[in-house]
Formats: structure tokens, C-alpha cells, sequence
């Protein structure tokens, strides 16, 4: 079986989950608060400051994890569905079952890079 690239899984991952929680959190913010909204970058950065890097961590994470499963001899939609529930546990731990719920999109960012990175990136 052909490996990924393991090096643009990475960085694919890492920047996916630095990047994408503040979005949903501060837009999650903005739709409840006026003043969040008129300021939506100044409380994207405030979001990404505390976020950014624990997010890269959990990026590299789940980038190994995609790694580890696109090498076992399963089916595509079960890793998909692995990866999804192992985001979603995840999500669970760090602030509880609401905090996962509001936040469910969070655990689409594991299953859609293995998604991009099984389709478009060279195999080595």
C-alpha cells in the first residue's frame, strides 16, 4: 500500500486546526454579541492567541493518527468514521459534551484532511 506525504499531511493538518477553531468560536461569539461581530478580526486574533498553538499540537496528533491509519487495511470510510469519533472524544475531554456539540464542525477537520490528503497529494 502506497503512503501519503507525510510532510504536507503535517503541515495540511497542523495549520487546519490552528486555523479553524478560532473561526468557528469567534463566529460562534459574533452571532450572540454585536461588539464581537464589529470587531471579528481583533477577537480572531485574541481567539487564535490562545488556541493557535494548542491547536497545531492536536494537529499533529491527528496528523500522525491519519498517517497511522491510512497504513491499515480497512476500508476509507471506516478510518473517515475513526477519525471523526476520535475528534469528537477529543472535543469531549478538553470542555465536556456541550462544549463537543457546539463545536461538532471541529470534528469534520481530521476526516476532510485525510479526505484531501488520500485524493490530492503525490503518494512516497
Amino acid at each position: 500500500m502506497s503512503k501519503m506525504n507525510s510532510d504536507r499531511l503535517v503541515l495540511i493538518s497542523v495549520l487546519a486546526w490552528a486555523i479553524v477553531p478560532p473561526i468557528l468560536m469567534v463566529f460562534g461569539q459574533a452571532s450572540s454579541d454585536s461588539q464581537v461581530a464589529e470587531n471579528f478580526v481583533a477577537h480572531y486574533i485574541d481567539v487564535f492567541a490562545q488556541w493557535g498553538i494548542f491547536g497545531a499540537v492536536i494537529g499533529f496528533v491527528f496528523a500522525f493518527l491519519t498517517y497511522w491509519l491510512n497504513k491499515k487495511d480497512w476500508e476509507n470510510w471506516l478510518k473517515i468514521g475513526t477519525l471523526f469519533m476520535i475528534c469528537f472524544l477529543g472535543l469531549m475531554t478538553y470542555q465536556g459534551l456541550q462544549f463537543a456539540l457546539y463545536y461538532l464542525p471541529l470534528c469534520l477537520i481530521a476526516p476532510v484532511v485525510f479526505f484531501i490528503c488520500r485524493k490530492r497529494l503525490p503518494r512516497g
